[in-house]
């Protein structure tokens, strides 16, 4: 049986296009003090979840694909 890490769970975030994919399917949602959308990037060693806008990890997606 094999485990898959969720990027979000890890300090290093999302590597790759298929990482960022997986994180917009499945990472836990926000919405920051203005009211944007945001989505965990990755874990703080502290467990603190790091997020960014999902208007971010949507460009950072596009741009992995080239």
């Amino acid at each position: 049986m094999s485990t898959t890490i969720l990027s979000h769970l890890t300090a290093e975030g999302p590597q790759g296009r298929a990482a960022w994919q997986q994180l917009l399917a499945t990472a836990p949602r926000s919405t920051d003090s203005v009211g944007r959308a945001t989505i965990q990037v990755c874990t703080a060693s502290d467990g603190r979840g790091i997020f960014a806008t999902v208007e971010y990890a949507t460009w950072q997606t596009e741009k992995e694909e080239g």
